[in-house]
């Protein structure tokens, strides 16, 4: 047996503490024993593990050595040691053994008091491994390598991205609970972000009110755009930390870039003055400064424009009400018109030195209405041209001498250097003598034919007929007896343009007879004997007499022939034939 301990009483409720309880008097201490464990089956241990047929210990990272002292109770009738395998080999120091990182095996060995029972109990320490965990942040930063203690949870690094927040770890596919997972090998873990949602409040600078929006970071958005009256919207505009404006939507509301602020701002409007137009009526070739354009902000008052003459009246709407300012505040185009007074000006009409008229015309006048111009012989009048001005003007009369016509009459194939007109005008001028051939120039007449006309006079006018009178030439027919023998013939004397007969032949040629005249030598015949003959204007002609040769006999004479006979032979004068 063994003794378990000593007890005030029987009932062994009572325990005795030598340490402690003192005695005072006389009593009496009741031992328990129990049954001493034969088998040594059983093993007492500390309260630091409880040791059972097998054992696994974890210990952290940092403890490289483990001791079993003080951990191990075996019965009083038992022993125990540790030992590398269950053959009972090598024992090992029990008071501190290397661990290396992952599991290190031992065994306990327990002997009972025989010394021939025995029983091992397998004991492994597990010291916890260091893994790498790789964290890809998914910000645009690097990977971050941990080193994490073996069944730890990870403490992350603070991980920043403008604008997200951490949504999920994930293991490959798999969700990873950062705060709660304990690492048990190497491993990769990514970050998943959620993009923030911002709030924008809107200040649209007395414009009408916006209701603030949320706008999801990295996303496109359209702000609505506000209205003021005067004003056109160009953006919505924000100061950032370091007070410097930055726009973030063009003048449609449509943003410039992706969201990408990473906080709850207040827009701000930005406006402009919306430029209204100023249109100018009845204002051509007038000198007008005032402005085209105008404003809400803008004050204008008109001034009045000026146009050479004219006096400007005023400056008036459609409805012809004055106006001579566009006050602060006004919106809109408008459209306003001048009025302008003609000014009057004399135009003073005049010939020569004497003013016969006047009139009075503005700038608005197309025309000035002329008085009559007194005639002049011999001359057109007019007024000369003028321009409607801004002055008084003077309207001179002009006369222009009248071109008159000379017409000169039978002067077929006739040469003159006389002129064909004239004015009143022109100086005395006298009339060239004309030239015909044939015929001789009696002098210019009119068409009476009765009175002649050596010059024209200075100061004459009208249209003037001339005709020019002539006298035929006579001209001479000279007779070219052509190679005659006899005979001879006086010239023939007949009037240029006049038609005579021919005088008769009286030229002979011996053994020719006479077959008319011609006009060369050698050529045809172009007058017979004593034909009409028209005068050229030539003072002389030659025609020449044409001959035909006569046909002549040959007789042939036998002068004593006593046998045959020959026939006459005909041969023209002056040909040469064979003799038959």
């Amino acid at each position: 047996h063994a003794l378990i301990g000593w007890y005030k009483d029987n009932s062994f409720t009572d325990e005795w503490e030598f340490e402690n309880d003192k005695g005072y008097s006389d009593m009496t201490l009741y031992a328990q024993w129990a049954q001493a464990d034969t088998s040594a089956c059983s093993v007492l241990v500390a309260t630091d593990f409880t040791l059972n047929e097998e054992l696994y210990i974890k210990v952290p990272n940092a403890q490289d050595k483990f001791s079993f002292l003080d951990k191990i109770t075996v019965s009083p009738y038992a022993s125990w040691k540790l030992v590398n395998d269950l053959q009972g080999g090598e024992e090992v120091s029990a008071d501190s053994i290397d661990i290396a990182e992952g599991d290190n095996v031992k065994y306990i060995l327990v002997t009972a008091y025989d010394g021939l029972t025995h029983k091992y109990y397998k004991v492994t320490i597990s010291r916890r491994c260091i893994f790498n965990v790789s964290i890809v942040p998914n910000n645009g930063e690097e990977t971050i390598v941990l080193h994490i203690e073996e069944d730890s949870s990870i403490t992350p690094p603070e991980l920043i991205k403008s604008g997200y927040t951490i949504k999920k770890w994930l293991n490959g596919d798999d969700e990873w609970n950062i705060a709660e997972d304990d690492v048990k090998t190497d491993m990769t873990l990514s970050v998943q972000w959620k993009a923030n949602t911002y709030i924008v409040s809107f200040d649209s600078d007395e414009g009408s009110e916006i209701e603030d929006e949320s706008i999801v970071y990295d996303s496109e958005f359209n702000f609505t755009v506000p209205e003021k009256l005067g004003y056109t919207f160009i953006a919505w505009n924000y100061l950032d930390e370091e007070n410097e404006v930055i726009s973030l939507t063009d003048g449609t509301g449509a943003c410039a870039n992706i969201w990408n602020i990473d906080t709850n701002i207040t827009a701000k409007a930005k406006w402009t003055p919306t430029i209204y137009q100023i249109t100018y009526d009845n204002v051509e070739f007038a000198e007008n400064d005032n402005p085209s354009t105008y404003t809400v902000e803008t004050y204008v008052i008109f001034n009045d424009a000026s146009k050479a003459g004219y006096d400007f009246v005023k400056w008036q709407d459609i409805d012809g009400t004055a106006i001579t300012e566009i006050a602060l505040g006004s919106i809109g185009d408008i459209t306003i018109s001048s009025e302008w007074s003609a000014i009057e000006y004399t135009a003073t009409f005049k010939v020569g030195n004497n003013t016969i008229d006047t009139k009075t015309f503005t700038l608005d006048d197309t025309l000035i209405l002329t008085p009559t111009i007194p005639e002049k012989t011999g001359y057109t009048s007019e007024w000369e041209s003028y321009l409607i001005i801004t002055d008084d003007i003077e309207i001179n009369a002009i006369y222009t001498p009248i071109q008159y016509n000379i017409n000169y009459f039978n002067i077929v194939e006739v040469q003159h250097n006389n002129p064909v007109n004239y004015t009143i005008e022109t100086a005395t001028f006298e009339l060239k003598v004309a030239e015909k051939s044939g015929y001789s120039f009696v002098g210019w007449y009119d068409q009476s034919l009765t009175i002649q006309t050596e010059e024209i006079i200075h100061g004459s006018f009208g249209n003037i007929s001339l005709y020019a009178i002539w006298t035929a030439k006579n001209n001479t027919v000279v007779f070219n007896g052509n190679g005659s023998t006899g005979g001879s013939m006086s010239n023939q004397t007949i009037a240029t343009d006049a038609t005579a007969a021919l005088s008769a032949n009286a030229f002979a040629k011996t053994g020719y007879a006479f077959a008319g005249w011609a006009t060369t030598s050698a050529g045809s015949v172009v007058y017979a004997d004593e034909a009409d003959y028209t005068m050229g204007t030539d003072s002389s002609y030659t025609l020449y007499a044409i001959w035909t040769a006569n046909n002549n006999t040959v007789v042939f004479n036998g002068n004593g022939s006593t046998n045959g006979s020959m026939s006459n032979q005909t041969i023209a004068t002056d040909a040469t034939a064979a003799l038959s």
